[in-house]
């Protein structure tokens, strides 16, 4: 196809204002190099959607890239040097990656060996899908070598050619296909990329499950995800993923009473809906996609409370447990449930319940105060007066539980310190750190 010039439909008012970024390119520039704006930033400008990072090519070399960047007194990195890619940081913790074009040598699925060029139709025809292979210059002019501006406008998305050869070149481009639709996509899919993906989904089991991980919460993420999960599961391509059996309708149903509920989307607790886990389920995921311990924990969590709330159960209960778990987990389970519920029930006081966290009045300081020596005492003792207020439904005020901890502290005798097993004291550690570990559930940062 010839080279597209689109002109208008980026306005050089309204592209980017970062100075930072015009400084890289008035660098680059000066000294002969031809640089434009590559991939997401483009798309989703196109579309109308938040741009979150400029990334940029050029048909320098990494080498005369680095030199350039140097002479100017901006601090350049090699980040990924054998293909291309230099790590350019002219401001403040502001990082832009830029790689010299290029074309693929070989590929096996997983990583490519690569080597220069100056052909950006070339560079193009490398990149996974047609709405990805978009660049553009500073003054927005837009260059577009396989219909991707169109593919935009009418919702589709395509590869760039042969779909099969495509994902050949990296099987990680099945799961950023059906990111991609999910974001992009309008009306059915292509067939033929659909295919292509069902007859390599095997070939997943060779990515690394950082990578899969990476792109799988992606997806979670999106707005809406119960149509491309449903076509994830017709290809066969959830079931390399995940244990089964899974369930498309509750995680299509958490997402409407998110969206009802004005709740942000949590890919971990779409997760445990998708699929209804086990604990030994969460510890198969956790390995196969390489998730952090703190994922771990918190998807543990939740599969490990999976019916303990349901509708109309007494207030005292569900504050007993909101007070365990955190508001914040607390809230993701009265989630789950309402979508796994086939009723309706009471949910919506669940809901709010969240909002008032109980919140214990005393601390080991005020153990210690009583007279009792620091050590794995002093948990024991927070945990006696602790269940005695949880037991009376948080309503004995500080006051009273300073008089509970000293009545304690008398009938434990004349030892500030009492006598307890090694393994007693382990169990109120445990007890203690499990209880309060998942207080807070921290949000996203990138969806």
């Amino acid at each position: 196809m010839a080279e597209l010039v689109a002109e208008g439909i980026i306005k050089p008012e309204n592209w980017t204002f970062d100075g930072d970024i015009h400084r890289v390119l008035d660098t680059l520039e000066s000294e002969g190099a031809t640089v434009r704006f590559v991939g997401g930033c483009v798309r989703d400008t196109i579309a109308g959607r938040p741009v979150e990072d400029y990334d940029l090519a050029t048909n320098a070399v990494p080498s005369r890239t680095l030199d350039l960047l140097k002479k100017a007194g901006i601090k350049a990195v090699p980040t990924g040097i054998e293909h291309g890619t230099v790590t350019a940081v002219p401001g403040f913790g502001h990082a832009v990656q830029i790689t010299t074009l290029r074309r693929d040598v070989a590929t096996d699925g997983r990583r490519a060996v690569v080597s220069f060029t100056t052909d950006w139709e070339e560079d193009a025809a490398r990149r996974d899908l047609t709405i990805n292979a978009l660049s553009a210059d500073r003054d927005g002019r837009v260059y577009d070598y396989f219909g991707g501006i169109e593919d935009l406008e009418n919702g589709q998305v395509r590869f760039v050619g042969s779909p099969a050869d495509r994902i050949a070149e990296d099987y990680l481009r099945i799961l950023r296909y059906f990111r991609f639709y999910a974001r992009f996509g309008l009306g059915p899919p292509e067939e033929d990329a659909i295919a292509a993906c069902a007859a390599a989904a095997d070939r997943l089991d060779t990515l690394s499950g950082e990578r899969a991980w990476y792109e799988m919460r992606l997806i979670l993420a999106t707005f809406s995800p119960g149509q491309v999960l449903y076509l994830m599961e017709e290809a066969g391509v959830l079931g390399r993923l995940l244990p089964g059996p899974r369930s498309l309708r509750t995680i299509a149903d958490l997402a409407r009473i998110e969206s009802a509920a004005f709740q942000k989307t949590e890919p971990l607790r779409r997760l445990a809906a998708l699929a209804p886990l086990s604990r030994r389920d969460v510890r198969w995921i956790a390995r196969r996609m390489r998730m952090s311990r703190d994922e771990r924990e918190r998807l543990d969590t939740l599969v490990a409370h999976r019916g303990a709330l349901f509708p109309g159960m007494p207030s005292v209960s569900a504050r007993r447990l909101l007070y365990r778990l955190g508001a914040d987990t607390f809230r993701h389970l009265a989630l789950l449930e309402r979508a796994a519920s086939p009723a309706d029930g009471d949910w919506p006081e669940l809901t709010d319940i969240s909002a008032g966290t109980p919140r214990f009045p005393l601390t080991g300081d005020d153990v210690m105060e009583a007279g009792v020596s620091e050590g794995p005492a002093v948990g024991i003792f927070l945990e006696a007066v602790e269940d005695w207020w949880i037991a009376r439904a948080f309503d004995p005020d500080r006051e009273a539980c300073l008089v509970r901890l000293h009545e304690i502290r008398e009938d434990a005798g004349t030892v500030a310190t009492p006598q307890i097993s090694r393994s007693r004291a382990r169990q109120i550690q445990l007890t203690r750190r499990r209880r309060w570990s998942h207080r807070a559930i921290p949000p996203r940062s990138r969806l």
